[in-house]
């Protein structure tokens, strides 16, 4: 397991879901724009006939509906969709009883807001748990982060996919370009009992330029993406690597749809390092760990089995092979609005190796390939078509 293994898994889901947008989006603006008009004018005669409780429903899905209208049609008429969201806000505010009534998930904490108390030494506060199936040779040691307050690194990560597409009987072949990420690290703080406080700044995110590119797919990623450069954030972590806590803050002038992305960033970041045992491992140690993640409205499971290759003082190597699936679901994802998205099967396997210095928090190299098949049924409009599509996904970072 390495801390490439879960931003691939974010980024494939992100990506295939910005794909399934760019293919899909023939509904015009005005089509999906009409219904959340509706749906605040019912508030608003709720409202006016002394129903409170029902109007509040409605102006939420309205205002849900105008942020997922945000990201998908930035330049359709955006200070009159403001106005509507910021009316729409502040009458639910008026509403709200708690405070948390605008459909808000108070996620300022990143994945410390949701998480609840360790369970034991095998497990994280995410979720995400750590079981050691063989301790490996003598001899042998405690894996644990060390890395002093001050230390800075630059990670600089490669994401290349390949994706071929049947909708309806029809193939599509796709051409994605190449994206670059750039992202430094600064430990802030580290404390007596191993914890360690760090910031990071996305500090450069790039599309490559390539003559093959699918339009669409390049400015739904540019659109997703773009806004993302110059994003700062602050996060927590123990001496094992299990999270505690990230908080992402969206650049000045960002475009609204860049929040969206920004959550998917958080909970990249929430693991810019990957769990270790408890126990003391050597040389041909294996151990698993198992992890749900979230992307763009859809709930995955990944297993990830790690072999440790070789151990020299501070510096280790990995090896991983990896597992992901996700049970049928409905997926409601923000680049798709008006469109009702099932989830019929999803399977993706995958392996990588990574090269670690257990005195700083990104590793020293790693490379992951990830491939993945998936099945779904998608209804826009009354018009229901089914999407099977295959991807393959390789990443490199490297850290200077």
């Amino acid at each position: 397991m390495n801390v490439a293994t879960r931003p691939l898994g974010l980024l494939l889901m992100a990506c295939v879901l910005l794909v399934c947008a760019a293919s899909l989006r023939a509904a015009e603006p005005e089509d999906v724009y009409l219904p959340l008009f509706n749906l605040i004018q019912q508030g608003d005669f709720l409202k006016s006939q002394g129903h409170p409780d029902l109007a509040l429903p409605k102006y939420q899905q309205a205002l849900d509906g105008l942020r997922r209208f945000q990201f998908s049609y930035p330049a359709f008429n955006p200070r009159m969709i403001a106005y509507r969201s910021n009316d729409v806000a502040v009458k639910i505010a008026g509403l709200s009883t708690n405070g948390q009534a605008d459909g808000s998930s108070s996620t300022t904490a990143g994945g410390g807001g949701r998480n609840a108390s360790s369970s034991g030494s095998t497990g994280g506060k995410d979720g995400t748990t750590v079981k050691l199936l063989q301790p490996g040779g003598e001899p042998r040691k405690a894996l644990r982060l060390h890395p002093k307050q001050g230390d800075k690194k630059t990670a600089l990560m490669n994401i290349k996919m390949a994706m071929a597409m049947n909708m309806g009987g029809s193939e599509m072949p796709m051409k994605i370009p190449a994206m670059n990420l750039t992202m430094d690290t600064t430990v802030d703080a580290v404390k007596a009992d191993g914890d360690i406080q760090y910031s990071v700044v996305i500090s450069d995110l790039a599309i490559a330029e390539e003559a093959e590119a699918n339009s669409a797919v390049v400015d739904a990623l540019k659109g997703a993406l773009g806004g993302l450069k110059g994003a700062t954030g602050s996060g927590a972590m123990s001496s094992r690597a299990f999270t505690k806590g990230v908080d992402m803050k969206v650049p000045p002038g960002a475009d609204p749809q860049v929040g969206t992305m920004m959550e998917q960033m958080k909970e990249a970041i929430s693991h810019i390092s990957s769990p270790l045992p408890e126990e003391p491992v050597g040389v041909g140690a294996k151990w698993e760990v198992k992890m749900t993640i979230k992307s763009q409205g859809m709930t995955m499971n990944q297993t990830a089995t790690v072999e440790l290759v070789s151990v020299e003082e501070d510096k280790i190597t990995t090896k991983t092979a990896l597992v992901q699936s996700a049970p049928p679901q409905k997926i409601q994802n923000p680049a798709m609005p008006g469109i009702k998205i099932d989830l019929v099967k999803m399977n993706g396997t995958g392996s990588g190796d990574v090269a670690i210095d257990l005195a700083q928090i990104t590793p020293l190299s790693g490379n992951v390939e990830m491939h993945s098949e998936m099945s779904m049924g998608m209804n826009q409009g009354g018009q229901k078509q089914t999407m099977d599509m295959k991807i393959d996904m390789a990443m490199k970072i490297e850290s200077k």
